[in-house]
């Protein structure tokens, strides 16, 4: 392997270390570079990042995110590609057919994105994020996650629970009585 490649290879892996550390700490749970099916694609697609964490008062609630990590200047044909590959997985998910899809997206560059691929970004709720050697910056437009959608869910799993619980007794009730 050449120099080139090998200093290439050797950033490549602190930029992904960077990302990773960034979200440790707010995810439990991280996996790199796995692949997740779509329904349309008969190629999986390569996640760079996965994480996870469960939500609600009783941590039933998962919350998935997928962050895909770019080495160039970000372009509205990258968002637009990845938001296929996202739509997909999302597709798949609803058929049965994969095993998560991602609650958020993200796009993590070193190097930047165009002003019409923020404008996409933000019409396909993608958060972008600018890597440097200090932190992180969130650029374009962010739309915050509501904490009304995650409380309407939280109800509703609780008065399926509760209606599962009164048929089981209904059942018993019939069958021993």
């Amino acid at each position: 392997m050449s120099k080139d490649a090998e200093l290439a290879k050797f950033r490549r892996a602190r930029f992904e270390k960077r990302v990773m550390m960034i979200f440790e700490k707010s995810y439990d749970n991280m996996e790199r570079n796995v692949l997740v099916k779509g329904k349309k694609s008969k190629r999986p697609y390569k996640v760079d990042l996965h994480a996870w964490k469960f939500k609600g008062l009783l941590k039933n609630i998962r919350f998935d995110i997928w962050v895909k990590l770019s080495k160039k200047r970000v372009d509205k044909d990258t968002i637009k590609h990845f938001y296929k590959s996202v739509e997909d997985v999302r597709e798949a998910k609803k058929a049965g057919i994969g095993d998560w899809s991602p609650d958020h997206v993200f796009i993590a560059s070193n190097v930047g994105f165009d002003s019409e691929a923020l404008k996409l970004a933000k019409e396909y709720d993608v958060f972008c994020m600018n890597i440097d050697k200090d932190g992180f910056d969130f650029v374009g437009e962010v739309k915050p996650v509501g904490w009304l959608s995650l409380f309407f869910r939280q109800i509703f799993y609780f008065i399926i629970s509760t209606i599962a619980i009164i048929a089981i007794i209904y059942i018993i009730k019939l069958l021993f009585l």
